[in-house]
């Protein structure tokens, strides 16, 4: 069971690591389209 938990607990790690980049890289594009409409 603990070991379970470990699993599911990277796997939501992971999960959570490439929707904070993909968030990230949004905003960043968003920024940048704001910039060049200035």
């Amino acid at each position: 069971m603990i070991k379970f938990g470990v699993e599911s607990m990277r796997k939501l790690l992971l999960l959570l690591f490439f929707f904070v980049i993909g968030a990230t890289a949004y905003v960043f594009s968003a920024i940048g389209d704001q910039l060049s409409v200035l």
